[in-house]
């Protein structure tokens, strides 16, 4: 569902299913309960996690110097753009959300030049009119669209 959004912005980085985000919750709290981490703990992470999330999915560009000097630490908006994009190869790429150091760590790094025109969203479901609340309910019930 996260990927169906066409315009990537602020919003993208909450767009989720319900089902994914009981389910992630529950996994989290048994973490949490089971390595014992203190609740002010847990709401620093949550916080520093939620602003990362919607950082690097904020439609904006960022001055080069700034950008340049990211590149190399923190996720920019313009490193996540390109796991949005349509491509396979892109999405399965850049996959961090605070520092670009896991996405290197693992060979998932993509330092391509972003699109001047950039196009979000999975390919066979870039109609509008095909993503409405119903259809996205439904998409992890049904075979992935080709």
């Amino acid at each position: 569902m996260h990927h169906t959004d066409l315009d990537l912005d602020v919003s993208s980085a909450s767009r989720f299913h319900t089902g994914e985000v009981f389910f992630s919750s529950a996994v989290k709290l048994g973490a949490v309960t089971i390595l014992g981490i203190p609740p002010a703990g847990l709401v620093a992470f949550e916080i520093a996690l939620l602003a990362a999330a919607q950082f690097e999915h904020a439609n904006v560009r960022l001055p080069r110097r700034l950008e340049t000097i990211l590149w190399r630490t923190i996720v920019p908006p313009a490193m996540h753009r390109i796991h949005h994009a349509p491509n396979r190869g892109d999405t399965d790429s850049n996959y961090g959300t605070i520092l670009t150091l896991w996405d290197r760590l693992f060979g998932s790094f993509n330092r391509r030049a972003p699109d001047p025109e950039p196009a979000f969203g999975i390919p066979a479901m870039r109609n509008p009119d095909r993503l409405g609340a119903g259809t996205l309910s439904l998409l992890p019930f049904r075979r992935p669209p080709v």
